[in-house]
């Protein structure tokens, strides 16, 4: 097995509508297999797994409840074909197909993720780049297996993330920001009752006050001797 050198990228998470890119042979023999087969290998393809993996990949799509995903992984001349760029390879192929779903496309030693439908813009991007970090050399299979298992958590709601994935948390954070916003609301109308509290009492005391100066004040008037 070759190691694995492929670089992800945050491409076109949501891959919105954008200029078409030029498709080739290699792009078009790809999209052609996509629509009855999830998983394309060119025979060329640098990094090819086995057919055994192919196998696989085919399984974990099936059951692992990502959705729609479609894998394609072709030489370094598609890279040509779409004038240098992997991320084109990558649109062509979405644009190709035309189905919704995400999208993995390994290009030579390049690594390109997107997703139409299916994830939230960035996301995509985000889970093939941490993938790769957490495989990276362990081969093309095992990278692509836990992108699989990345997605179907992330449609889930963000579980566990995959093959040695962290949490994402979500959730709790929610929750505590809104218990926090609670608990400083409910602290803020406590303030508020006490400053009041002590603002109606400053104002008892004050006139308190003034009804003991004219209480002083009349009985010196009434000590006074009468003229």
């Amino acid at each position: 097995m070759k190691p694995l050198l492929l670089l992800a990228s945050a491409f076109a998470a949501a891959l919105l509508v954008v200029a078409a890119a030029e498709a080739g042979p290699i792009s078009d023999r790809a999209v052609a297999a996509l629509h009855s087969d999830p998983v394309y290998v060119d025979p060329a393809a640098e990094l090819a797994p086995s057919v055994a993996d192919q196998d696989r990949l085919r399984e974990k799509i099936d059951g692992a409840g990502a959705g729609p995903v479609y894998i394609a992984i072709l030489p370094n001349a598609a890279e040509l074909e779409a004038g240098g760029s992997p991320d084109g390879v990558l649109q062509a192929i979405h644009t190709g197909l035309g189905l919704k779903g995400t999208y993995a496309a390994v290009i030579g030693t390049h690594f390109r993720a997107g997703s139409d439908g299916v994830l939230a813009q960035g996301v995509a991007g985000r889970l093939a780049t941490e993938a790769l970090a957490a495989h990276r050399g362990a081969g093309v299979t095992a990278t692509l297996l836990d992108f699989i298992d990345r997605v179907a958590a992330e449609r889930r709601g963000g579980g566990d993330g995959g093959d040695g994935g962290q949490p994402s948390g979500g959730g709790g954070v929610v929750i505590a920001l809104l218990v926090a916003a609670v608990v400083a609301f409910l602290l803020f109308r406590a303030l508020r009752r006490r400053r009041r509290s002590q603002a109606e009492l400053g104002e008892v005391k004050a006139a308190a006050h003034d009804d003991l100066v004219s209480l002083a004040e009349d009985v010196q008037k009434l000590e006074q001797p009468v003229e």
